[in-house]
C-alpha cells in the first residue's frame, strides 16, 4: 500500500509538471486548444474573447491539478 501511494504521488507530480508546461507553451504560442476561453465565454456576462486571447490568456495563472488512483496492481508474465 505504501509503495502504491508513492507511485501515485510520483505519477501525479509528473502529470502535473508536464501538463503545466504544456499549458504555458500554449499561452506563449497564443493558442487555446483546451477551450478555456470558450468555457469563460459561456459563464461570464460581457466576456470579450478577443481581449481574452490578447491580454488575459497569455498572463493567466493556470495550474493543472491531477488525481491519480491505482485501481489494480500485479505482475505480468
Amino acid at each position: 500500500a505504501k509503495q502504491m501511494a508513492e507511485v501515485e504521488n510520483r505519477m501525479k507530480a509528473d502529470i502535473e509538471n508536464k501538463c503545466n508546461a504544456m499549458v504555458k507553451s500554449f499561452q506563449e504560442l497564443g493558442i487555446d486548444p483546451l477551450g478555456i476561453g470558450q468555457y469563460q465565454k459561456h459563464g461570464v456576462r460581457g466576456f470579450d474573447l478577443k481581449e481574452w486571447k490578447k491580454e488575459v490568456y497569455p498572463k493567466a495563472d493556470i495550474k493543472v491539478k491531477a488525481k491519480v488512483k491505482i485501481l489494480e496492481a500485479g505482475t505480468v508474465e
